[in-house]
């Protein structure tokens, strides 16, 4: 499976809320991040899957896209970020936990939207190294029921997009 773990856009920050949506800039990431998914030889629609954190900012992430196939985006709880109230452990088991359902799945691609916070923990486990993202960036890797194989770090999609 091709997996593309990606951290959500920029967001919208101005009253502190802690499940708000995304900003403009955020927004033309999104757009950017459509536009960069759409590469050649795409799996069937019924063998890709968008799973998103139950937070505003990273479904909106994935809504241009999410609305280019004509595809949902499936939240997965086990992608939020660490709450103030969650135990560590509790929280790299929801990690594992995600890595396992996900390696259940008879998909060929799946794209993940998480947090900061996730995504170190995510790639330390299974490509062991702490790997952090800017907004907007992803790491895609191949997947197997067995392993996790790292093909690359994108921290600005705007280069791969521009013609």
């Amino acid at each position: 499976m091709k997996f593309f773990l990606l951290r959500h856009a920029s967001r919208d920050s101005a009253f502190g809320l802690s499940d708000n949506g995304l900003n403009e800039v955020g927004h033309q990431e999104a757009l950017f991040l459509k536009t960069f998914f759409n590469f050649p030889d795409l799996p069937p629609l019924e063998e890709r899957l968008l799973l998103s954190s139950p937070k505003r900012r990273a479904r909106e992430t994935l809504t241009p896209l999410s609305q280019e196939w004509n595809l949902p985006v499936e939240v997965d709880l086990l992608l939020d970020e660490m709450s103030p109230s969650e135990d560590f452990g509790a929280f790299l088991k929801r990690i594992k936990d995600f890595r396992l359902a996900l390696s259940a799945r008879e998909v060929s691609l799946a794209i993940a939207c998480t947090h900061n916070d996730w995504i170190p923990e995510f790639t330390q486990k299974y490509l062991g190294e702490n790997i952090d993202l800017r907004k907007a960036a992803f790491i895609e890797m191949e997947l197997d029921p067995h392993q996790c194989r790292l093909v690359r770090v994108v921290q600005d999609v705007r280069r791969l997009t521009d013609k």
